[in-house]
């Protein structure tokens, strides 16, 4: 008597594959972090400085785009125009998810913010002043808000396509770092910021998917 089992195929992929390697992605941040802050943040932040071109103008138009502000109005406003009018079934758990984690990144980095209290570059060029202050009062750097909500944007779509994990993450740093060139960010802010993004969107996901909020 042969008896058949109805056992599902285990996925070919992990869909949160950057959270999996969560504690050593973190581990690799603070390095890069340490190693960034003092090799490498200033000397980049004051070529793009004193490199005005129209890089500059083109990177400002690229952080216009991915504005804190902007995503996480907008968004919402595409879940429901979706959910309403369009109906795209393979849009909207992508877009409910983004509903969601955008708001939740961005509150871990203000709240990073808030606690590191890094100076922005352009104090760097107005008096030389470069460093952490640690529960400072004023507009602060570490990590990027923009960078955050793009990582949370790549961290959440790749849970819907986890074989193109690793570009979705390498292209929203790429896409984070014109906030470096258009001097408002230094580089370990942008990375910092892109990580945490990714990582708080595929936990975020992990926990709607155990809570069967998503399907």
């Amino acid at each position: 008597m042969i008896i058949k089992l109805n056992l599902k195929p285990k996925p070919k992929y992990y869909p949160a594959v950057l959270l999996s390697y969560g504690p050593k992605i973190l581990l690799a941040l603070l390095i890069f972090v340490v190693i960034s802050y003092f090799y490498f943040d200033r000397a980049i932040s004051l070529y793009f400085h004193n490199d005005n071109t129209s890089i500059e103008k083109m990177a400002n138009k690229v952080s216009a785009l991915i504005n804190p502000a902007f995503l996480l109005i907008a968004l919402p406003i595409l879940y429901f125009l979706n959910k309403l009018f369009w109906k795209n079934a393979k849009l909207q758990e992508p877009l409910k998810l983004l509903v969601f984690a955008l708001p939740f990144s961005f509150a871990v980095t203000k709240l990073c913010k808030l606690l590191l209290s890094r100076d922005r570059p352009k104090r760097l060029f107005i008096d030389g002043t470069y460093g952490f202050q640690m529960l400072g009062n004023g507009d602060f750097s570490f990590p990027s808000g923009h960078a955050c909500v793009v990582g949370a944007i790549v961290g959440s779509l790749a849970c819907f396509m986890p074989k193109y994990t690793w570009l979705l993450f390498f292209a929203g740093i790429l896409i984070s770092f014109s906030r470096v060139i258009a001097g408002d960010h230094f580089l370990s802010d942008v990375v910092a910021g892109a990580v945490l993004g990714a990582l708080m969107s595929q936990l975020l996901y992990m926990i709607m998917k155990k809570q069967k909020f998503l399907f």
